[in-house]
């Protein structure tokens, strides 16, 4: 489906009908989708959290583990920053639990939170480090 467009239901994938010119966030700029197999359609869909429609795409997809987007008809996902995690889909990150922690980004489960050793600790939830007691 083209930036813009819709797939016209009957008609070869390749056949397009022209949609309004859609705004942020709608499609028409590579942001949420367009409206598929609905001829004479003159709305455009807005992709909810945790998904996206990358220009020209025609429907929303999850986003990947370890990225999130809390942002209705946003066109990226943004990466999990240290001491938080994600699965496919999220609207935001997870924080690791307190006595927990680990420093990379885009963090794809809850096992990426590691303990913290013996003679350190981690007292909030979302910590990058372990501290030496």
């Amino acid at each position: 489906c083209q930036v813009g467009s819709f797939a016209n239901s009957g008609l070869p994938t390749t056949s397009y009908r022209k949609l309004p010119q859609c705004n942020l966030p709608y499609a028409g700029a590579g942001r949420g989708s367009c409206t598929i197999g609905v001829p004479g359609s003159t709305e455009c869909t807005t992709c909810p959290p945790g998904r996206i429609s990358p220009a020209a795409a025609g429907e929303c997809t999850a986003c990947a583990p370890g990225t999130r987007n809390g942002v209705p008809g946003s066109g990226v996902c943004t990466v999990c920053l240290p001491g938080r995690w994600s699965g496919p889909g999220a609207a935001d990150c997870t924080l690791c639990s307190p006595g927990r922690a680990h420093n990379m980004t885009g963090a794809v489960s809850s096992l990426d939170c590691e303990l913290c050793p013996p003679g350190q600790f981690s007292a909030v939830a979302g910590s990058s480090v372990c501290t030496d007691c």
